[in-house]
């Protein structure tokens, strides 16, 4: 099972990330640096909102201290690798997405240590100090998500052959292999998951749909566009709570601290496969629309 974790989900991610970058151009980061607006409104709801709302549902949840504070730490991870595939799946900006979930993750390895002592000292009465490197943050990331992306680009502007052959089997199979991981986990922790979601499941599931919603409005009211709309969202509907959960675990030795975690995982998935569903449904239907109208027309007799 080790080997799953430190090996197989990297190399799976990592492949995941190498297809996106397949259908990526420089063009796309440009297009972001010369128009940040959508990147500057998703960090900060990231980085600060959704942390502080974590902490209130954590308050309302009545959940144990230990379990509190797994609540509260949900809303100060990243977004996960697995947002930039659900991004492509709603027809979002890949680009941003990528942007973000790197932004993020850079960040967490700096303020992790500082969000942590927080929720020690809000719900368990005192703070705990953990080393965490943010070199080390800077480097997993760059490994399993922006060198595979930059190959990937690599390889659409100079083998385009090679692009068109590979760019669906490579996600395809990516997909099938962290999917598989993913019930893996669920089954090896199955007496954990039990005991999570009798316990803490409603509150996990009432941030979820918190999270989505703040990200939604962040990006309606400083009306971003739907593409990038998309990529906000799912950026924080996904949480990358690997590392989070070998800090509770390893680290602090708290494992009932990791139940809402792992409990997030298939939750966090869940509400943001829902969201991409019915935007996607209301795509296609916006779409299909003004073809109806001018069927209907019969024009003057």
């Amino acid at each position: 099972m080790v080997m799953v974790y430190d090996l197989v989900l990297p190399i799976a991610l990592a492949i995941m990330m190498f297809s996106l970058g397949l259908a990526l151009r420089l063009d796309d980061f440009v297009r972001i640096v010369r128009h940040p607006k959508a990147l500057l409104v998703a960090l900060p709801c990231l980085l600060v909102i959704v942390p502080a709302i974590g902490v209130g549902v954590a308050h309302a949840s009545g959940a144990a201290p230990v379990l509190a504070v797994g609540i509260y730490l949900i809303a100060t991870c990243p977004g996960g690798t697995l947002s930039n595939l659900l991004t492509f799946w709603g027809r979002g900006d890949l680009a941003l997405s990528i942007s973000m979930t790197a932004a993020g993750s850079v960040a967490y390895g700096v303020l992790a240590p500082l969000w942590l002592a927080l929720g020690y000292a809000i719900f368990m009465g005192g703070a705990e100090r953990v080393s965490i490197s943010p070199l080390e943050a800077i480097v997993s990331v760059a490994r399993i998500s922006l060198l595979p992306v930059a190959l990937g680009m690599l390889v659409r502007a100079h083998l385009p052959r090679v692009r068109d052959a590979i760019e669906a089997p490579l996600r395809n199979v990516a997909a099938v292999i962290i999917i598989a991981i993913f019930l893996l986990l669920m089954w090896q922790q199955r007496e954990t998951f039990v005991e999570a979601v009798a316990r803490v499941w409603p509150a996990v599931l009432a941030l979820n749909l918190i999270m989505v919603a703040t990200g939604f409005l962040f990006a309606r009211l400083f009306s971003v566009a739907r593409a990038e709309r998309t990529a906000i969202v799912c950026e924080h509907a996904i949480r990358q709570e690997g590392l989070a959960i070998f800090i509770v675990t390893s680290l602090l030795a708290q494992p009932a601290m990791a139940l809402p975690l792992i409990l997030n995982s298939a939750t966090g998935f869940a509400v943001g496969m829902a969201y991409i569903g019915i935007e996607r449904f209301l795509a296609d239907r916006a779409a299909r629309q003004p073809r109806a109208d001018l069927s209907s027309f019969k024009g003057p007799n």
